[in-house]
């Protein structure tokens, strides 16, 4: 039981922070931070997968306008208007 709640604790926990950490640092914060938007998409992916859910209309909903959104924020470069 406790090995369990240390497995939860620390791999999905603290290395999640470590490798996100390290991203930040390669790629820069503006670009890692558009990316932690794709943690409900993976989330509803990896439950269908493990889980047997099935995703309902919303969640595909929810997923097109996350890469809508990453799309949008990379793809052209915006002009940044001064008031």
């Amino acid at each position: 039981s406790l090995v369990g709640i240390a497995y939860t604790g620390v791999f999905p926990g603290f290395l999640g922070y470590v490798f996100y950490n390290r991203a930040v640092a390669e790629v820069g914060a503006s670009k890692a931070s558009l990316f932690i938007h794709l943690m409900p998409v993976f989330g509803t992916i990896l439950a269908a997968i493990f889980l047997a859910e099935i995703p309902q209309p919303f969640h595909y909903v929810g997923i097109v306008l996350i890469f809508a959104g990453i799309y949008l924020t990379t793809a052209a470069p915006g002009q940044v208007k001064t008031a």
